[in-house]
């Protein structure tokens, strides 16, 4: 784990270090447990991506992270954990992201995402519906708390 760590602090470290069209973003990571770090970086690299990707198009604008952005975030740090989880890189199971692949498998993270980090910006253009994720995280994750770990600012 810590080689998997390290390459990818070295990754983070040279490519948003970088300025990008007059705009520097920082990622910050709170970790609340060590195998949650790596995958909480990888949500954050990915957020900064797709914002850098909407500065470089509106240099003047202000980024709101859209639902797909969320929504493919969430995805990236889920794959990250299973393949360090694969790896056997992950000693204890870190249960926030082992109660999203459950959502995920049960197939409600895109309600998951909508209905638990949605400000009011977003629209349900999906029609996704509330009630039937409602129904089902209340007799599958009777405690879950949605949380984001990982901030990307711009500098």
């Amino acid at each position: 784990m810590k080689k998997t760590m390290l390459l990818i602090f070295l990754i983070f470290t040279v490519f948003f270090n970088l300025k990008i069209d007059a705009q520097e973003i920082n990622i910050l990571v709170r970790e609340d447990q060590k195998e949650a770090y790596t995958p909480w970086l990888m949500y954050g690299i990915e957020i900064a991506g797709r914002m850098q990707n909407y500065y470089k198009e509106y240099p003047d604008g202000n980024y709101i992270i859209s639902f797909e952005d969320e929504l493919s975030a969430r995805n990236v740090m889920i794959n990250a954990y299973l393949i360090l989880k694969n790896r056997q890189e992950i000693q204890n199971q870190y249960l926030y992201i082992e109660e999203l692949i459950q959502i995920k498998n049960a197939g409600y993270l895109e309600e998951y995402v909508f209905f638990s980090f949605n400000s009011g910006m977003w629209t349900n253009d999906r029609g996704l519906i509330e009630n039937n994720y409602i129904d089902w995280i209340h007799m599958n994750i009777t405690n879950h708390r949605p949380i984001t770990l990982a901030f990307v600012r711009e500098k």
